[in-house]
């Protein structure tokens, strides 16, 4: 799409090589008229279908643009409703437990200066302003009031569910990640309040960075992703869909 440059790499998690298991994991990105929308799904390991469900997630997320007339927190709940209400109907169609097809979703819709996004689960949202670094804006979510990672086919989805509107001209990248990666590229800190939190660190700016060169190549993320560092982090599969504005 003109003025984004995306990168999206999945890499599978060395537990699943060594089990001789799929990449659970899912993307997805399309160029719709004047959006840009981006979405990364992460299967559960203990659903045996998993991958289907992450894959049913985030092209239920490219499909729902429709709704979103225009942006605004009520347009935000909308494409939230649609999204989840395609996901349930393409998975019914499929039969089946529920369960079996357990994933996360993160998705975002741009359209500068404004960026819709919805979140369900355990993935998360970083965004590099310029001159002014990245910051983790949709932290992961592991559902703490009950107890476990919410998913899309969870019963309390729906007071999980996080959804809205940013809306900020500074921001020229965007960074989707399943929390694969979490442990490598977010960092413990304290919020505003003084509270722990998650943040994104400095070091960060250099994924998006990287990639502004149109030189850069998806091999060379998922090379990243592939190394020792990230490998001993975590052993799930690992997902960063970038996106920075060219």
């Amino acid at each position: 799409m003109a003025g984004w440059r995306v990168v999206p790499v999945s890499v599978t998690g060395p537990e699943h090589v060594r089990r001789g298991a799929g990449n659970q994991d899912a993307f997805a990105w399309r160029a719709d008229g004047d959006r840009l929308v981006l979405a990364v799904a992460d299967g559960a390991g203990s659903a045996v279908r998993s991958a289907t469900g992450a894959r049913l997630a985030v092209d239920a997320a490219c499909d729902a643009t429709a709704v979103l007339d225009e942006f605004g927190a009520e347009p935000a709940r909308r494409y939230a409703g649609r999204v989840l209400g395609l996901f349930d109907r393409r998975l019914a169609r499929l039969g089946g437990e529920r369960g079996d097809y357990a994933t996360t979703l993160i998705a975002v819709v741009a359209r500068p200066p404004a960026y819709v996004f919805l979140a369900v689960g355990d993935s998360f949202l970083v965004v590099e302003h310029r001159d002014g670094g990245a910051h983790l804006v949709v932290p992961p979510d592991n559902g703490p009031s009950l107890g476990s990672t919410v998913f899309l086919t969870s019963r309390g989805r729906a007071t999980a569910v996080r959804c809205g509107v940013i809306e900020d001209p500074e921001i020229t990248g965007l960074a989707l990640c399943s929390d694969g990666v979490l442990d490598a590229v977010l960092a413990a800190g304290r919020d505003a309040d003084g509270e722990p939190a998650l943040l994104a660190p400095a070091d960060f700016t250099a994924y998006l960075r990287m990639f502004a060169d149109p030189a850069a190549r998806p091999s060379d993320l998922a090379e990243r992703l592939r190394s020792p560092d990230f490998t001993a982090s975590s052993a799930d599969d690992k997902t960063m869909v970038l996106a920075v504005r060219a």
